[in-house]
């Protein structure tokens, strides 16, 4: 199959991409062509042939969605073309023969009839084993939706190191930690840990970092980064970062689609926490382990699979 993939600027856009595109080469030959935002629509004529009966044209963001809707015009005067739009586009859906967004992009509304729906971002399959005695604790940033009180966060934190005393910590920021919060996160004493820089901490390492940790604790600002985690082995919690309760809109169209996707990972049992919590009249900390770890997180390869049994109706 040829498949045109259009790569966006957003690199949180082109992950679920990737992991896409991944898994669909597993189950069959992909003749990929890699497709820029601001390549001539021609270009894909001039410097590649189109030899199969039918084009995958696929791309991620909003960036990508008019491109994704040129291409697909184009082309069609030449040959057969399917479009396939990941994440939620702002309007007209059904331009799209397939959209593949998370399932928190419908809370207020019906999931169409062309759109796979899925459980938070997808993200690659790790099946290793974790390494005994080894926690992760990344910590993202405050968001508009997602406040951040850094005392709270700094109690929660220092209790993941006096729950693991003698385990190999993994102590990992972002490019969106206040640097306040991260320079007293670092001063934390614990016999066994490792700090790893935003800034020297390339993207594979990291990963692995996340595949290979036993207990994972993660700030809930980014549904990527739990996603990320959820989809290998071992276990994840949320770290509470406020002791304030979102608000709720009274419009579902404004849901916080975080609370949202961290609310149902925590139903199902996929998704433990740490949290402050009053008992009586005294506050204490709790780690609540989440029941199903065994295995990873399959949305990517659920989605894999929805798709290619769909492309085999056009």
């Amino acid at each position: 199959m040829q498949i045109v993939v259009i790569e966006d600027q957003n690199i949180g856009h082109n992950k679920p991409l990737t992991a896409l595109i991944n898994e669909l080469s597993k189950h069959q030959n992909l003749d990929i062509i890699n497709f820029k935002l601001n390549d001539e629509v021609d270009k894909i004529l001039m410097n590649n042939v189109l030899v199969s009966s039918s084009v995958l044209i696929i791309g991620a963001g909003h960036q990508s969605h008019k491109k994704i809707r040129a291409l697909k015009k184009f082309l069609s005067k030449k040959t057969k073309v399917i479009s396939v739009a990941l994440m939620k586009p702002s309007f007209c859906i059904k331009q799209y023969d397939v959209v593949i967004t998370p399932k928190h992009d419908f809370i207020s509304s019906k999931i169409p009839r062309n759109v796979i729906a899925h459980d938070g971002s997808l993200a690659e399959v790790s099946q290793a084993l974790p390494q005994e005695n080894s926690v992760v604790i990344a910590l993202g940033g405050p968001t508009p939706k997602m406040k951040f009180d850094n005392k709270l966060i700094i109690r929660n934190v220092q209790h993941i190191l006096n729950v693991f005393p003698s385990s190999k910590i993994h102590l990992c920021n972002s490019r969106r930690t206040p640097e306040g919060l991260w320079d007293e996160i670092k001063s934390l004493s614990h016999q066994n840990i490792e700090i790893h820089e935003a800034y020297n901490t390339d993207r594979d390492s990291f990963q692995r970092i996340i595949a290979l940790s036993e207990n994972k604790f993660v700030t809930p600002d980014s549904i990527n980064l739990i996603s990320e985690c959820l989809s290998s082995k071992g276990r994840t919690h949320a770290i509470q970062t406020t002791q304030l309760t979102p608000k709720k809109s009274f419009f579902k169209s404004r849901a916080n689609k975080i609370s949202y996707f961290i609310d149902s990972m925590e139903s199902k049992g996929y998704l433990g926490f740490i949290r402050e919590i009053e008992e009586g009249p005294i506050k204490v900390i709790r780690i609540k382990k989440p029941s199903l770890c065994n295995d990873p997180l399959f949305e990517v390869e659920k989605v894999a699979y929805e798709l290619n049994k769909r492309l085999k109706n056009f």
